[in-house]
């Protein structure tokens, strides 16, 4: 599983890791996604101890929000918020799923600028419903309206324990500074 080259399956090139939570009972399993994330970095360390493979990443709100918009946006006055926020977010990916509760409420006139956060300006209409945006554990882009309950206490906490001294080698394989686009502008300095 250690990545040598860009298109290994934990290189952090494009691709994705399904996390997946269970129990094992009379001989079978029953498996829980807790979600989809875009590798974004691998670490590889190697001690007396083994070899460790460390992955990170983020959901698939990550392709949303490296979307940025590439010119000026706008939303129609009168577009159905749902409708709106699909067109938003499929442009970072067309095979994204949706599972939107459905309004009938119509946004006003929208605009984004260039280099915009197109995630922000999904999540802001969603919050502008009463609504959540997020990505469930199965990739799917999920709206649902905000509990009135409130948030309730966790029910586990996962807390680090006492460590010791370890010498370990490390490698580092990232995503940061990596664009699949730049958009450049400029102007003339000589004319007055």
């Amino acid at each position: 599983l250690v990545p040598f080259t860009a298109s290994d399956p934990l290189a952090p090139y494009g691709r994705e890791i399904q996390i997946k939570r269970g129990i094992e009972h009379n001989g079978g399993r029953e498996l829980v996604s807790l979600g989809i994330f875009r590798i974004d970095r691998t670490q590889i360390s190697e001690s007396s101890d083994g070899l460790q493979i460390r992955v990170s990443g983020g959901d698939r709100s990550v392709r949303v929000i490296d979307a940025r918009f590439e010119e000026p946006y706008q939303v129609a006055a009168g577009t159905n918020y749902a409708t709106a926020i699909e067109e938003l977010v499929v442009v970072a990916d067309a095979s994204i799923q949706f599972d939107l509760t459905a309004t009938t409420r119509t946004t006003p006139l929208l605009t984004a600028n260039e280099g915009d956060d197109r995630w922000k300006l999904a999540q802001d209409m969603a919050g502008s419903l009463g609504h959540l945006l997020y990505f469930d554990g199965d990739g799917v882009c999920v709206s649902r309206p905000i509990s009135s309950t409130g948030a309730t206490a966790p029910a586990a906490q996962l807390v680090e324990g006492d460590g010791g001294l370890l010498l370990t080698a490390d490698r580092v394989w990232t995503r940061e500074s990596t664009f699949n686009r730049v958009i450049a502008t400029g102007e003339n300095t000589g004319n007055g």
